[in-house]
């Protein structure tokens, strides 16, 4: 499983590596990203670290890898193989980060699915309500007035007359023939 980031403590990080070249705490930095991008250094077939694959990774000449071998292999555990507990902690609170954030996300979305299928109910009972001749429900968020109706066109010239960008959505509804939730029902009440 790849993982899109690497949370990285400075802190810590640079006090690892006091003790290093440069272009050591260059190798070792190349060595971490490979790691947590791939879950691991490469290994050979019997389950061993592939050190020859390792130190291609650090990009580091032979002569180099050579005398900073010991050194940054301190850096990493098991002596057969080049594992980082820091490395894996980290992943595994990440993963659980990750998680618990899709988790939720699941939960939000099916939250807002279910709330969206309620006001679709909600609306289609209205409509086949107004075909019946029926009057629409008023609800305690306001008032819902169908584009044909008096009170949705007393509120479009309203707004008309007032110059509001409410016209502008109240003739985009009509056209497309959706109720629309005003504050209250007509007349307004205009406090100048």
């Amino acid at each position: 499983m790849k993982h899109p980031y690497m949370p990285l403590w400075v802190g810590e990080f640079v006090a690892d590596i006091e003790h290093l070249t440069p272009a050591e705490t260059g190798a070792y930095f190349r060595l971490v990203l490979f790691y947590w991008s791939n879950g691991g250094l490469p290994e050979l077939s019997d389950g061993t670290s592939d050190e020859i694959a390792i130190a291609r990774i650090t990009r580091l000449d032979r002569r180099t890898w050579a005398r900073s071998y010991l050194r940054i292999r301190a850096l990493f555990k098991d002596p057969r193989r080049w594992t980082h507990p820091k490395i894996e902690a980290v992943k595994a609170q990440v993963i659980e980060k990750s998680k618990i954030n899709s988790a939720n996300a699941k939960r939000s979305h099916s939250a807002r699915r279910a709330n969206a299928e309620q006001h679709q109910n909600q609306n289609q009972n209205q409509n086949k309500n107004l075909t019946n001749g029926q009057k629409p429900k008023l609800d305690t968020s306001g008032f819902v007035a169908q584009p044909e109706s008096e009170e949705f066109k007393k509120w479009k010239a309203w707004a008309f007359e007032h110059n509001t960008a409410l016209w502008r959505e109240l003739q985009k509804r009509e056209t497309e023939g959706r109720s629309f939730d005003f504050q209250t029902q007509w007349p307004v009440e205009v406090k100048h």
